[in-house]
């Protein structure tokens, strides 16, 4: 699995748009998520003994804790992150390149689970890496249709996130800002996707994250 994983790391460093750099600090001895100070990747933790479903494919604690819903720059600063693959799966993972959106990639979800390392919280775009679903074979086919196959590269959304935290002069000249507000009932929410539509193109759909002090909407 290491020549898989390295190449996931590989995949978020060649963003052109984004600072981040990754060392291999060798193997671990761990039998469960622990904080210790390195990303340590698990292949054999039983998930009900961690309180999860053998439904979930994968989850990623950051900073000892699970993470999903990342939302503001300052969670970019990483202390510990573990990546448990849930061992219940292991015979529905393949490696070669996948044809098909209900099969498991195991690439693609290390590729997922290192964009919460990161900081990423899950997408609403169906093409992004982040996005937390995978269809099954009963999925309606026009469903199925809609998922990139393979998802081994990252979306303009994932880019685009990862280079708003960690954020490069490239980026900066790059990309332009929308501010603004978004309420729900004058409730807490979780994010929004945000989309300008350009005349002659295509919808171009932006990521976001919260400004920490005023809770505007930055684009």
């Amino acid at each position: 699995a290491r020549e898989i994983i390295e190449e996931a790391f590989a995949t978020w460093k060649s963003q052109s748009l984004a600072d981040v750099t990754f060392e291999y600090a060798g193997t671990t001895s761990l039998a469960m998520p622990q904080n210790d100070g390195f990303c340590d990747f698990l292949f054999n933790v039983n998930f009900s003994s961690i309180g999860l479903s053998n439904d979930v494919i994968a989850i990623t604690y950051r900073n000892g804790a699970i993470n999903d819903f990342v939302r503001r720059r300052s969670d970019r600063i990483l202390v510990d992150a573990d990546i448990v693959i849930n061992p219940a799966l292991s015979g529905s993972w393949i490696t070669d390149t996948p044809t098909d959106a209900t099969q498991l990639d195991l690439r693609e979800v290390i590729l997922h689970e290192i964009g919460h390392l990161l900081g990423l919280a899950h997408s609403f775009l169906i093409d992004a890496v982040m996005y937390p679903a995978k269809p099954r074979p009963s999925t309606d086919a026009a469903l199925k249709a809609l998922f990139r196959v393979p998802k081994r590269s990252l979306s303009q959304d994932d880019a685009a996130w990862l280079g708003s935290l960690y954020t490069t002069a490239a980026f900066e000249d790059h990309t332009g800002t929308i501010a603004g507000r978004v309420d729900y009932a004058e409730d807490d929410y979780i994010g929004a996707h945000i989309v300008a539509i350009k005349v002659g193109e295509s919808d171009l759909s932006l990521p976001f994250f919260p400004n920490e002090n005023s809770g505007d909407v930055i684009v």
